[in-house]
């Protein structure tokens, strides 16, 4: 718990605690409100202290996550790898998960450009204009 005092607030030593064991869960795999079960928190704290732990974590440190992080999704990788192979569908979906994860975690997953047509009053009025004569011209032909 942080505690009030005259400089602020302070952390203290159970605050500390409750925040790398926070955090240690959310690295095993638990969802914030898995997390937030097991501790007796809502998922809200558990996810505004995995955040706060984050936060604090040098550069350095967050490359050496990036780093755990990759080898972690090796490891899977090499495990579901050759049931995938062999046409296991559940297999091939998770070897699937791990590479979208891969990739976000890499930075692969690049935005890409998105092109829309814009319409003036102008262009909407001449369309319409041609629609017109076009259904006019149809419907004076000859009826077969």
């Amino acid at each position: 718990m942080t505690m009030n005092t005259a400089a602020g607030f302070e952390r203290t030593a159970d605050d500390a605690r409750n925040t790398a064991e926070t955090l240690q869960m959310r690295s095993q795999g638990l969802t914030y409100r898995e997390i937030g079960e097991q501790l007796g928190i809502e998922a809200s704290t558990a996810q505004r202290r995995v955040k706060k732990a984050l936060s604090e974590i040098p550069f350095e440190s967050v490359q050496e996550l990036r780093t755990l992080e990759g080898d972690r999704l090796d490891a899977l990788m090499s495990a579901l790898w050759p049931m995938a192979m062999v046409g296991n569908t559940q297999a091939v979906r998770a070897v699937l998960s791990v590479m979208d994860r891969r990739a976000r975690l890499l930075g692969l997953d690049k935005p890409y450009k998105v092109e829309l047509e814009s319409w003036s009053v102008e262009s909407i009025d001449a369309e319409v204009e041609r629609l017109a004569r076009l259904l006019a011209d149809t419907n004076e032909s000859p009826q077969c």
